[in-house]
């Protein structure tokens, strides 16, 4: 659905990139700087400025388009979610040194395709009671999907519901990239020579 404040982040975040390509091309082709090498400042702070746009741009989707569903699964269920499929397969047992746990297998389906098999796992420890949930995660460029496996409603673990959590989280990659960005940008420009003090040597 449309949003104007959605809107309007994107716009903004979008004249940020534009403007910090347009000034590094202008710098490139100044007649000042033929032959002449920008300093690494110039570059850090540009790339900062961009990795703070594209955060902001994953930050402002994921924050306003992110989907979240609990829901009641039997084995070789499908259920809607959004634009995929999620379908339950299978659920396997396995016994590791230190601890018991079931996964359960789970395709994604988009348009009836596959695109993304996920592994969520309910994990029981010798030295614990208490059942750990290993949450899938399925990264990808237009958004990452999780997958956790909640609670069994029943007796029978492989014929009997489970509940599972699914959400999708639109762009959050690139919230990830924004900050490698910015701290690439932030590190770049502490290594311009102009910033480091002069060593001065006393007789």
């Amino acid at each position: 659905s449309w949003k104007w404040g959605v809107a309007a982040a994107l716009t903004l975040a979008w004249w940020v990139v534009m403007v910090s390509v347009r000034d590094m091309i202008r710098r490139f082709r100044s007649p000042a700087a033929r032959g002449a090498r920008p300093p690494a400042s110039f570059f850090g702070m540009h790339l900062a400025h961009i990795g703070a746009a594209v955060f902001t741009m994953g930050a402002t989707v994921v924050s306003h388009y992110d989907i979240t569903a609990d829901v009641l699964m039997h084995p070789r269920q499908p259920v809607q979610v959004g634009d995929y499929e999620v379908v339950f397969q299978q659920l396997e047992g396995k016994t590791q040194p230190n601890f018991q746990t079931l996964i359960g297998h789970f395709v994604i389906l988009e348009e009836d395709k596959p695109v993304g098999r996920m592994k969520g796992e309910k994990r029981k420890y010798i030295s614990s009671d208490s059942p750990m949930t290993e949450a899938a995660i399925s990264r990808g460029f237009r958004e990452d999907i999780y997958l956790s496996m909640g609670e069994l409603r029943g007796a029978n673990p492989a014929q009997d519901p489970w509940t599972v959590r699914i959400q999708i989280k639109p762009l959050m990659n690139w919230v990830w990239a924004g900050c490698i960005l910015m701290a690439l940008g932030g590190l770049m420009s502490s290594l311009d020579k102009r910033y480091r003090k002069k060593q001065v040597s006393h007789a």
